[in-house]
Order: C-alpha cells, then structure tokens, then sequence
C-alpha cells in the first residue's frame, strides 16, 4: 500500500496530484506494485496522527502485514519517486 497525505491547502500536494501521480512511469508502477490510498490530513487527523505525519505531503509505502517500509516526506517528482522505489525494492531484496 501506499499512502498519500495531503491536505486541500498544501500547494505542493496539488502539485504532486498534477505532475507525479499523472506520470505513465508512476501509475504503471503503483498498477504493478502497490496499491494507492490518499488520505486527507484536515479529515482524517487520527490517522495523519497515527503515522506520525508532520509535513505535506507524505507518502508512506506499506507492506501487506501494515508495517511501514519507507516514507517520502515533501513534494518529489515522478523521476525521484521512482528511483526511490528502485531503492525500496533493493531494501526488500535483501
């Protein structure tokens, strides 16, 4: 699973939703690896809380069992946020 946290009055969450998650690269790569949830911080604060969110956006990357296995703090373009999860899945290999 990957998480996205956001909050409607993030400049940067907008820019993420317009740039990274339309990317090809990017949404072929979460159809063959993940599955995508948002969640906005304003709405859902308990668990912004629980995953100890504190800068937006956030992207959290789960393993099945609910165990966080990275997080990507801040805006990242579409070329960053693939050589990260080119990274996590050498972590994972190990």
């Amino acid at each position: 699973m990957v998480i996205d946290f956001y909050s409607d009055s993030c400049p940067w969450c907008d820019e993420l939703d317009a740039t990274t998650w339309k990317d090809a690269k990017v949404l072929a790569w979460l159809r063959d690896h993940a599955v995508p949830v948002k969640v906005d911080t304003g709405r859902e604060r308990a668990v912004a809380g629980q995953f100890g969110v504190r800068v937006l956006p956030t992207v959290v990357f789960l393993e099945p069992d609910g165990s966080e296995v990275h997080r990507i703090q801040g805006y990242v373009r579409a070329d960053s946020f693939l050589a990260e999860t080119a990274r996590l899945g050498r972590k994972q290999a190990r």
